[in-house]
């Protein structure tokens, strides 16, 4: 049987059924015929030779479908054999099994500190939680050991190192400007970034090891140009000139005995290209600062090359001591301070720095993005367009690395990974691609669409390098690296300050978007105007064609050059906010199975990532060939429980509503309207009677909804935005309670930012937007989920566990989550106002942990850690529970706190945790609950890959259920990680948590904290509102999440501009400024962001 439940056919066979069907299809016409006629003898016959052949066709369909089902079983298993094939990565003949050394270390320590807490806990007395398990960063109790044991591959390497001392050098570099740069103006002072840093920084480590060639041959030939200009100057007799020229000569000495001294040192030195190096030995520096001088070929003939001057000074060295980290690693004894997190920093950072040097070093084939990513472009390059929308921009795919440290062994954390990047490549090839045609000259060039969607083309391409190709008169071709502006648009180019006055640029009437002929400028030297056509035809013999021409100019300085010339540069990352169309595209080429990235790991990413680099060897660092093996666990599936005892089957995760009605309904939603948006004037409105069949199904869900709507109303694209106040004012005076917005297709832009903030912050209705094709499609599991959103945003309970959750007995456990968004992406706004950080905070309110109502605020942009204000709203969340628990004492609050970085962890224990326990101990001062907190995290680099048949999923994963908490983790910490859901493509990610504090496990549940807590976690999962699976992160973090998205689309002044500028004025009608948004009185206390 295949995979839908159809039947599985040969060729051969389907042509022989198919055979038999046309000749029963031709009887069956023959029997209508005489029974037209009427004659009853002639129409038994029929029907009889009908029978026969139609018992004929079963037959034949009855061995098709034996054939078939173990025809598929042969493909199941031969696809499965094929899949663990590939899993098998580098060496056929390996198995996955885990180093019994590390095993053996890793039960070992976790013995202590089990033996550890018991005598914790058998001490007498009656000492709060707080006071005896209130330390932070609580050492892990034991290793979980529920479920089913399984081995699975983990994408880390094997790192072995020397126990050596390398030297940390920080750098101070600042450009140095010559007397002749100093006349033609002063020069500004700015930092020095991007290539041409690590440019300078190459040149540095050059001069550190021992190249004795080109470094020692450029500084001998200044000084013996020094030398040869002082003798001019003493045959000139002029003595200040005599002087100068003497300390020019003096300067030029020292220099060159600095790099004879240096290339003497023979160094290994290794650099992040930024603000570091690191040598193997101590540097001895008879200079410091360092001139390092880059060349530039001129553009003239016979001219002397283009220098450009730089000091880089090296701060002192710091000693990085190998040995303590390996000592550290191999016993995971902590002999300082014990809540140090992460250990052993400077040593990662290191190894980091050494393993990085290689791709980094590749400037022209590989493309560094921040730390720890690599992508390789040219011969190696694995791209995939995302023009769709007109912009040039690829998606390219590239690794991951970064350097961990785990119980017994440091591990290299490789992963696939992809990034969005600027099209390459030269610049007529690209408007060819992009179907940009020459710019027309012989008609008016202003369609409007077309100048908008190039004007798009050409906001992305702003700031990217290019190199500019100029020809000398001898034939020399030069290059030049410059940064483009844009494209030349005329009503842009006449605004400059600095083209006013009578020598500005003329553009060609009647032109926005210009050609070469279509802009002039004055020519000095001729002293007329002349085109950038004519310009180029005459210095240069070049014959232009009309392409757009580029703008390479500084500020209210333009500089025309034509596409001819331009060859934009590979490499380049894209900081900007994708469409839908770009992120469908980008995800579809990162879906990849899971072997498909192993594969790539083990084969690929070695050359590229140098692993074999001989540096590597010279410094005591080797990489291994092979992903590590570790244990894991496949954890038993929980049960779902519906209204009148309904449990419906749980399959891989997840599972479907059928017969089953809500748990609980919310308050009658009594009044309802629905706005049906639509394309344009000549569209058709959706049928009432598709409503009627969503409300019907919502209604059989047991949600407690009227059938007929108050009103309704009809909009299309272009005028709903002016309609939208006028339809939540009427809806306010009708008293509904919710608008049903029906989109022509999916909007998670500046409508839907408009729609949600006037209902939830302006009018306090609740809406829900839907797509027509769900409701007109009618497929049952859409409207069941659709519903499930409505019934929480309106008070009501969806599912619940069967069994409940032993934490949750006695009901005085509170569970909270909360996060913290970022302006990504985002230009800062005309206003000069940098758009903040929003924080969104959830807490549970029932037993059920179905209702979740949040919290939502701003803080300064891009504040990882929260300050004072959350003590505020930490104790709302308190007074909220105590009221809707009839005032009950709250014994236990368990707190997720997603997305922190492990470097931030004792932060957030010294910042954030003192604001929760003074809201906890004002509303609770005599016995104050007791706290445990827990960091989850989902944008992490570690995967895993099922290593045997029995455990592999649908879609090559790992087993929903999943949990890994050794092998790649450090004993002494208490963390695991749990792959809850079912992945259906791709490869799964799993969540990692980290307990930074535990008052309530440790001593309810002794050794079996770590079960209890990987149970507690994996069972919230399937208790996600509006889903009917188990989601990938635990509820309190996902609705975080989902509430700090809302806050965002309440602040579309914070948007890109291309939105703000769509939303045709709307921003500013919003009724108030982005800081005042809050949620309406209405639904403060609701789950309004589902």
């Amino acid at each position: 049987m295949s995979p839908t439940g159809g039947a599985f056919l040969f060729p051969t066979e389907v042509v022989a059924l198919t055979r038999e069907i046309k000749a029963a299809a031709v009887v069956m016409g023959v029997v209508v015929v005489v029974m037209e006629v009427g004659d009853a003898a002639e129409v038994m016959e029929a029907v009889a030779v009908v029978m026969d052949i139609g018992v004929v066709v079963m037959d034949i369909g009855a061995v098709v479908m034996e054939a078939g089902g173990v025809a598929m079983e042969a493909v199941v298993l031969k696809r499965r054999q094929h899949t663990l094939g590939k899993m098998r990565l580098a060496d056929p003949n390996q198995t996955a099994a885990p180093d019994p050394a590390i095993q053996q270390l890793e039960n070992q320590l976790v013995k202590q500190q089990s033996d550890e807490l018991m005598q914790r806990i058998k001490k007498p007395g009656k000492a709060p939680a707080r006071a005896v398990f209130g330390e932070h960063l609580p050492a892990r109790p034991a290793f979980g050991d529920q479920g089913r044991a399984i081995i699975v591959w983990a994408n880390s390497f094997a790192v072995t190192a020397k126990p050596i001392t390398l030297y940390k050098y920080g750098l101070n570099i600042d450009r140095v400007f010559t007397a002749e740069q100093k006349e033609k103006g002063r020069p500004k002072q700015v930092e020095v970034r991007g290539r041409k840093l690590q440019f300078v920084i190459a040149k540095l480590l050059d001069m550190i090891r021992d190249v004795p060639g080109q470094v020692r041959t450029e500084a001998k030939a200044t000084l013996e140009q020094a030398k040869k200009a002082l003798k001019e100057v003493q045959k000139a007799g002029n003595k200040q000139a005599v002087a100068d020229a003497r300390a020019a000569v003096d300067k030029a000495a020292a220099a060159e005995k600095a790099t004879a001294t240096l290339s003497d040192n023979n160094k290994l030195v290794v650099s992040e290209f930024k603000s570091q190096i690191v040598s193997s030995k101590e540097l001895q520096l008879t200079h410091n600062p360092i001139r390092v001088v880059l060349l530039d070929e001129a553009l003239e003939d016979g001219a002397p090359p283009r220098e450009e001057h730089f000091d880089v000074e090296l701060m002192d060295a710091v000693p990085v001591n190998f040995s303590e980290m390996l000592d550290h690693v191999a016993s995971m004894k902590v002999h300082k301070d014990d809540n140090v997190f992460p250990r052993h920093p400077e040593v990662v950072d290191v190894l980091n720095m050494i393993l990085g040097f290689h791709p980094r070093s590749n400037i022209d084939s590989v493309s560094a993005v921040g730390s720890s990513r690599f992508y390789p472009f040219a011969s190696h390059a694995q791209t995939a367009s995302l023009m769709e929308d007109f912009r040039p921009l690829i998606a390219a795919r590239g690794f991951f690395q970064s350097v961990r440290l785990a119980t017994g062994r440091v591990l290299l954390n490789t992963q696939v990974t992809h990034g969005v990047f600027k099209l390459s490549g030269q610049a007529t090839k690209i408007f060819e691609q992009l179907e940009i045609e020459p710019c027309p000259s012989g008609h008016n060039h202003r369609d409007y669409q077309m100048i908008k969607t190039l004007k798009a083309f050409s906001k992305c391409l702003s700031k990217v390098r290019a190199s500019v190709t100029f020809r000398t008169t001898s034939g020399r071709e030069v290059k030049r690296v410059k940064a483009i502006e844009g494209l030349v648009f005329a009503s842009d180019m006449t605004r400059k300050r600095g083209n006013k006055g009578p020598n500005a640029d003329k553009f060609a009437p009647n032109w926005e978007l210009c050609g070469p002929s279509h802009v002039s400028f004055w020519n000095a030297e001729d002293k007329k105007y002349v085109t950038v056509k004519q310009h180029f035809k005459n210095k240069y013999g070049l014959e232009l064609g009309n392409y757009p021409l580029f703008n390479f100019g500084n500020g209210d300085k333009n500089s025309y050059f034509p596409a001819e010339v331009v060859e934009i540069q590979q490499g380049q990352q894209a900081k900007l906010k994708l469409t839908a169309k770009e992120t469908s595209d980008m995800l579809t080429f990162a879906c990849r199975p899971p072997y498909a990235n192993a594969r790539t790991l083990v084969k690929e990413s070695r050359e590229l990532l140098g692993h074999d680099n001989p540096l590597l060897q010279q410094l005591g660092v080797c990489v291994s060939k092979q992903l590590i093996a570790v244990n894991a666990r496949i954890i038993n599936q929980p049960k779902v429980r519906y209204d009148k005892g309904k449990i419906p089957e749980i399959r891989n995760g997840s599972w479907n509503l059928m017969s089953a009605s809500v748990l609980k309904s919310g308050p009658k939603i009594a009044k309802w309207a629905y706005v049906d948006i639509l394309y344009g004037d000549r569209s058709p409105p959706i049928g009432p009677d598709k409503l009627d069949s969503m409300i019907t199904a919502w209604q059989r869900m047991g949600i407690n909804i009227q059938q007929g709507s108050t009103f309704s109303e009809t909009a299309t694209q272009y005028d709903i935005t002016q309609k939208l106040d006028d339809i939540f004012k009427k809806s306010q005076s009708k008293g509904v309670q919710l608008i049903v917005f029906i989109l022509f297709q999916k909007d998670s832009g500046p409508l839907y930012s408009r729609i949600k903030t006037l209902g939830d912050c302006i009018y306090g209705i609740h809406t829900s937007c839907i797509v027509r094709k769900q409701v007109e499609n009618g497929s049952p599991g859409t409207l069941a989920n659709l519903g499930l959103k409505v019934n929480l945003k309106f008070g009501g309970v969806n599912q619940k566990l069967c069994d409940d959750l032993d934490i949750l007995k006695g009901g005085t456990t509170m569970f909270v989550g909360y996060d913290v968004t970022h302006p990504t992406n985002m230009e800062v706004p005309k206003s000069g106002v940098i758009p903040p950080s929003l924080v969104g905070l959830v807490s549970s309110i029932d037993n059920d942990l179905g209702q979740w109502p949040s919290v939502t605020w701003e803080q300064n942009s891009k504040q990882e850690i929260l300050g004072p204000a959350l003590e505020h709203h930490f104790a709302s969340r308190i007074d909220l529970w105590r009221k809707k628990n009839g005032g009950k004492p709250l014994e236990n609050i368990i707190i997720y706190r997603d997305g922190v970085s492990e470097s931030q962890f004792a932060t957030v224990l010294k910042d954030e945790l003192p604001s929760i326990r003074k809201a906890a101990e004002k509303k609770f001062p005599q016995d104050p609950p007791k706290l445990t907190m827990i960091v989850s995290v989902k944008r992490h680099q570690t995967r895993f890959y099922p290593a045997d048949e029995a455990n592999l999923s649908g879609s090559s994963n790992i087993k929903n259920g999943t949990v890994v908490d050794r092998g790649v983790t450090q004993a002494r910490y208490w963390d695991f990680y749990l792959t809850a859901h079912h992945a259906l493509k791709g490869t799964a990610r799993p969540a990692h948590y980290s307990v930074l504090l535990d008052e309530i496990f440790r001593p309810r549940y002794k050794l079996g904290a770590a079960n209890e807590l990987e149970k507690l976690t994996h069972e919230l999962c399937y208790l996600f509102g509006r889903a009917t699976m188990a989601v990938s992160i635990c509820p309190p973090a996902y609705y975080a999440d989902l509430v700090c998205e809302r806050a965002r689309a309440h602040r579309p002044e914070y948007a890109g501009a291309d939105d703000v500028s769509e939303m045709s004025g709307s921003v500013s009608s919003m009724h108030g400024p982005a800081q005042a948004r809050e949620i309406h009185q209405n639904l403060r206390d609701t789950m309004f962001y589902m």
